[in-house]
């Protein structure tokens, strides 16, 4: 089976056909990656690929611009027996999810000497290590600041800028004792640009593989929050925060799981290993879901005090909606935990898959 998400955030009905068909379209390059090679992490590197060169998507080109206005990517890849990789907070690599997964197959093999390979790399360093590596990426830093911008993610940029400045004056007039128009400026910018925020996107897109054999992989790509601090790093490059993949060393069970959402909400739980948790080993834990601090994320209670919407319930409730207290022998699932807000999936079985199917 194959899924891919395109992120959390609004996405809007005039742009629905066109996710749609990106995201057959990364099931579908998946699917021939399984049928080259049957490699679940080369297949998630695949569909994430596609995913990261459409400027619709919130990850590689079309990214979300940092506050100084450039890009900033995250990736991560994960395969079922514990091979991970991941770049941070780089610019300049066209597919950061490629350079993760280089990153993660380059750790099978020791080096010598007892030096240690590593597993994440961030910043510049990452670029210039994807060069090296024959990746494509831009030959300067300083060219590395323009790659995945687009006109469209400099507008936006352009707009939240202007809207911060105009909250500044505001906040300095109202000390002053002074009336200020600010407010109908910003309500005057936003009616003008209105059409930048067809798409409001949040944070990661992601995939899931499980393999006829029942080896899984999972990946996350992602630009960031807008306006984020320069150097910020989001959950799509944190080791069991962004995805993760894992099989029981008997092989009777298999998970794969893929986060998108805000951050900070997710790397602070390691939502996609405790996730994954849940699934193989029906593990109680407690509930330690942050409130919201503004931003997204806010956490709903049932009656009995566990939250509705907590990331961390979600395989357990799945589980007991379907009268099982674990799952079964050789039943692999796949979870996409797309919990913030609204989120676009798309999945196709593994096997037989052809364009007809998409």
């Amino acid at each position: 089976m194959i899924a891919v998400h395109a992120g959390a955030g609004y996405h809007s009905l005039e742009n629905e056909d066109g996710y749609k068909r990106l995201m057959k379209h990364a099931c579908k390059a998946a699917a021939e990656s399984l049928a080259f090679n049957n490699c679940p992490l080369e297949a998630v590197t695949a569909a994430i690929s596609i995913l990261e060169d459409d400027p619709l998507t919130n990850a590689g080109n079309g990214s979300n611009l940092n506050f100084d206005g450039f890009a900033e990517c995250d990736a991560s890849v994960m395969a079922g027996d514990g091979t991970f990789g991941s770049i941070a907070a780089a610019g300049g690599i066209r597919n950061p999810c490629v350079a993760a997964t280089r990153l993660a197959l380059d750790s099978r093999e020791p080096l010598s000497h007892g030096r240690v390979r590593p597993v994440m790399l961030a910043g510049d360093a990452a670029r210039v290590w994807a060069l090296r590596q024959g990746l494509e990426a831009s030959d300067t830093a300083e060219g590395a600041r323009q790659m995945h911008v687009t006109e469209r993610a400099r507008r936006q940029h352009h707009k939240y800028l202007n809207i911060l400045s105009l909250s500044n004056s505001s906040d300095s007039a109202r000390s002053q004792g002074a009336d200020s128009d600010s407010n109908k400026k910003r309500r005057r910018i936003c009616q003008n640009d209105k059409a930048i925020d067809t798409d409001l996107l949040n944070d990661t897109v992601g995939c899931c593989v499980i393999t006829a054999g029942g080896q899984v992989a999972s990946g996350v790509s992602s630009g960031g929050i807008a306006m984020k601090t320069s150097g910020r790093v989001g959950e799509a490059a944190i080791y069991g925060a962004g995805c993760w993949a894992q099989e029981t060393e008997n092989s009777s069970h298999a998970v794969a799981v893929s986060v998108t959402g805000v951050g900070e909400r997710i790397m602070t739980h390691l939502v996609a290993r405790e996730c994954a948790m849940r699934i193989l080993f029906n593990k109680v834990i407690p509930n330690t879901t942050a409130r919201d601090s503004g931003g997204g994320g806010g956490v709903k209670k049932r009656k009995n005090g566990s939250d509705i919407d907590d990331p961390l319930n979600i395989c357990t409730n799945y589980l007991k909606e379907n009268n099982r207290s674990r799952p079964p022998t050789k039943r692999l699932r796949s979870v996409m935990c797309c919990r913030f807000y609204s989120t676009t999936t798309t999945w196709a079985p593994s096997c037989g898959i052809n364009s007809s199917a998409l």
